[in-house]
């Protein structure tokens, strides 16, 4: 077996169970941000809570959803090198 058939086959099998992230890590912390707000506000509304005079507190949370977002782009792609790593030396 040719050195790209191993790269193939291993990346064949590493996309059925650890897919490499599509998109980049601005995209992710932007999907947290948005997740990040639709949550602040579900749960100020459910507990009848007003957002606008805090802010700072709004804020904090919207970049730490972001933060939270990227780091979750980081942790996929770690988990699919890993895995890649794994296959590949799988292959005879």
């Amino acid at each position: 077996m040719t050195h790209r058939e191993k790269v193939a086959d291993a990346r064949r099998a590493t996309n059925g169970y650890a897919p490499v992230p599509d998109d980049s890590a601005l995209m992710y912390g932007m999907v947290g941000v948005v997740l990040g707000g639709l949550l602040m506000i579900t749960l100020s509304e459910f507990y009848s809570f007003s957002l606008v005079p805090h802010g700072i507190m709004i804020t904090a949370g919207l970049i730490t959803a972001f933060i939270a977002g990227a780091a979750l782009r980081a942790i996929r792609k770690r988990a699919h090198a890993r895995a890649y790593d794994d296959e590949f030396a799988r292959q005879k």
